[in-house]
């Protein structure tokens, strides 16, 4: 039964969780699952349809280098040690820039109408801070919590409500959550309460909307398994109407992203195995990127590179493309854009720029990806 429970700002003000948004990349994919969750009378019922994820059509394809038309504009988390900002890059007849947005804040999140943005104001080296919401150039910002605890910001399509993490610690002290709830606030701070889901995973983490508001895609993910060399997290996302009723569940997926077009989810997976790539004292799987048609439950990935770890999808406001970012072995990321057939691909960072990520695209560009 998916229900709202109104818990406001008492006991620290809307809590949230360690991790930033969409930042769950160690995943292993290989199912999706459409399932029903009542609403009515207490009780729920669930059926499922299952559908291989990893299909004949993901073929390896090189893509051939992609052109950029219109302005190309995305909000991103620039890396700098262990302190973390908002730059904007903006590419326009080729010439193509960076500048600083925020000093300190990671995860970005805008509405698809509306001039407003939703970060995170760090406090702790997990990327937990503050909910703030701004002007979308930065300007104006306004604390909506007094925690130090929130992550994963992510505004509805219709700029009505902002989704965050909220996370539980076993002890003050302890920098790794034990827990994370999912919770929806008005953009002016009023009426926040967490939305209950029946999901059995201690992380439920916000990911991103549907266009029309009316969904929410949620990471529901299980504590780490962790060796002596590699840590995987297993996850399923959840595309889950706001107000109660059908669910669908992707088993084992993370990281979904919603077209403008409300057809089709951008995900990513470690289930081909296809290299790996440091986490710092050990390495995860690396992740491929993934489109799943919605209507025909066909997914097809897109993504081929042994290297890097793709992650964080965003759509291009026409559909053309998906912004995302790289990670390589050296802990490095940069954003790059691909098509949805995965036919041609281009870098967006500048060549000169530090470590971007968690690309967020601004919804008043009219950029366009095509191939040469």
């Amino acid at each position: 039964m998916w229900e709202r429970q109104s818990l406001g700002r008492g006991g620290g003000g809307v809590v949230g969780d360690p991790l930033s948004r969409r930042a769950w990349s160690v995943l292993a994919v290989a199912l999706l699952v459409v399932g029903s969750a009542g609403c009515g009378g207490g009780s729920s019922s669930v059926g499922y349809t299952t559908v291989n994820a990893v299909t004949a059509r993901s073929r390896a394809v090189r893509p051939a280098r992609g052109r950029l038309t219109g302005r190309v504009e995305v909000v991103a988390s620039r890396r700098v040690g262990s302190s973390q900002s908002l730059v904007t890059v903006v590419e326009q007849r080729g010439q193509r820039t960076q500048r600083p947005l925020v000093r300190l804040g990671t995860g970005a999140s805008m509405p698809r109408v509306g001039q407003l943005m939703a970060y995170v104001k760090p406090r702790r080296s997990g990327g937990e801070g503050d909910l703030v919401v701004s002007n979308a150039d930065g300007s104006a910002p306004r604390l909506l919590t007094d925690s130090g605890l929130v992550a994963s910001p992510a505004f509805s399509g219709n700029g009505v409500w902002i989704a965050y993490s909220v996370a539980r610690h076993s002890q003050p002290a302890r920098s790794y959550p034990v827990g994370a709830t999912t919770w929806l606030v008005h953009p002016d701070g009023k009426d926040a309460h967490q939305l209950k889901v029946p999901v059995s995973r201690p992380y439920i983490l916000p990911s991103d909307w549907s266009p029309d508001g009316s969904r929410i895609a949620l990471n529901a993910c299980a504590r780490p398994n962790i060796t002596r060399s590699l840590v995987r997290i297993p996850c399923d996302v959840y595309l889950a109407p706001v107000t109660g009723g059908r669910a669908i569940v992707v088993r084992n997926a993370l990281e979904p992203a919603w077209s403008p077009d409300g057809r089709r989810i951008a995900y990513v997976t470690d289930a081909d195995h296809n290299g790996r790539v440091s986490i710092g004292e050990r390495d995860a799987i690396a992740n491929e990127l993934y489109v799943l048609d919605i209507a025909t439950r066909t997914a097809r990935r897109i993504t081929f590179t042994n290297t890097l770890s793709e992650q964080n999808p965003s759509w291009m406001g026409d559909n053309s493309g998906i912004v995302y970012d790289t990670q390589n072995r050296e802990y490095i990321n940069t954003i790059a854009a691909i098509s949805p057939d995965g036919r041609c691909k281009t870098i967006i960072s500048p060549t000169d720029s530090d470590s971007l990520s968690d690309p967020a695209w601004v919804p008043n560009a009219n950029g366009h990806l095509a191939c040469r």
